[in-house]
């Protein structure tokens, strides 16, 4: 079951931050007026800033940094970015800060994952099975987190829509991250 809790969580992290990299061009320039290579760059700058988060996740894991500690605080970070950015009347400077710090928090996640894979398999013969399932997971996320959240965006008429789909994935992230530690600490060797 721990594996399955870790491909959820995944899998939602992966809506959302796909969602986020494939509308928030358009945000830019609706929203803030940004040129088309402004807006460029700042996507480039979340993804440099989630690579960053995959690299702090593997020096917090190299220093005994629980997996399921990690999927949690990338799980809440990216919540409360979320909300900065989507409901929040903060300035816009400090808006952008809050999306580069949503691509951090939310590379906290993939690297998290992964590594759990041969923590959670429940033989060494299936870890090639529970790696594919991680990757399904993440592409499922990938799949349906950018139509839905333009699905919100139709709806509602707004990006401010779009806060409670990505705060909703965020929560469901949060607790099935939550309920993998249960079955991480059974494999602990310690």
């Amino acid at each position: 079951w721990g594996a399955l809790l870790v491909a959820a969580t995944y899998a939602l992290y992966a809506a959302q931050h796909i969602g986020m990299m494939t509308w928030l061009p358009t945000l830019m320039r609706e929203t803030y007026a940004a040129s088309a290579v402004l807006a460029a760059g700042v996507t480039a700058g979340v993804l440099i800033c989630n690579g960053c988060g995959n690299y702090l996740a593997a020096w917090s894991m190299a220093r005994n940094i629980p997996i399921w500690i990690l999927l949690v605080i990338g799980c809440v970070g990216m919540a409360l970015m979320e909300a900065a950015v989507f409901l929040g009347s903060l300035p816009d400077s400090l808006r952008l800060i809050c999306i580069l710090l949503f691509g951090i928090t939310g590379g906290l996640v993939p690297a998290s994952a992964l590594a759990a894979v041969p923590v959670l398999s429940p033989s060494p013969a299936l870890i090639g099975l529970v790696g594919g399932l991680m990757v399904m997971a993440t592409n499922t996320g990938q799949l349906f987190g950018a139509p839905l959240l333009a699905s919100a965006r139709v709806y509602t008429g707004s990006w401010d829509g779009l806060a409670f789909v990505m705060l909703s994935l965020a929560a469901l992230a949060t607790i099935c991250a939550l309920a993998s530690r249960a079955f991480e600490s059974r494999t602990d060797p310690s």
